[in-house]
């Protein structure tokens, strides 16, 4: 049986599975290295969350799933932060839209789901 490091409690699950640099570099060449690391993790523990449960989530279960330090105010201001940064998925955009790919209607948003969507592929 492979060891698996258990992951503390006040960890955010992007601390144990980092985000990949195709989207810690979308972000951070919008927002800044700090805000852009923080979003990034946030977009990617919302991904994270999303496969695990094999179906989109929405904001009021992400935020009480979630296995990480935030509280249920920190996760909607991270999603006040992320349709701030990422205004081509509209005011109701989410992470999951991130991974829509070509059925996004915005020519940009759908490069940028592109890119972040391979980077998760090469993941995988």
């Amino acid at each position: 049986m492979p060891f698996v490091a258990p992951v503390p409690p006040r960890t955010s699950i992007s601390d144990v599975l980092i985000p990949p640099n195709a989207l810690m570099a979308e972000c951070i060449g919008r927002v800044g290295t700090l805000r852009g690391f923080r979003l990034a993790s946030f977009v990617n523990d919302w991904v994270i969350e999303e496969r695990v449960l094999g179906r989109p989530v929405g904001i009021e279960e992400f935020a009480e799933r979630a296995r990480s330090d935030r509280s249920r105010r920190t996760a909607h201001r991270r999603l006040v932060e992320f349709r701030q940064v990422f205004p081509e998925f509209g005011a109701k955009g989410t992470p999951h839209d991130l991974l829509a790919g070509e059925a996004l209607p915005a020519p940009k948003a759908r490069e940028v789901s592109r890119r972040i969507v391979a980077a998760y592929e090469a993941t995988a």
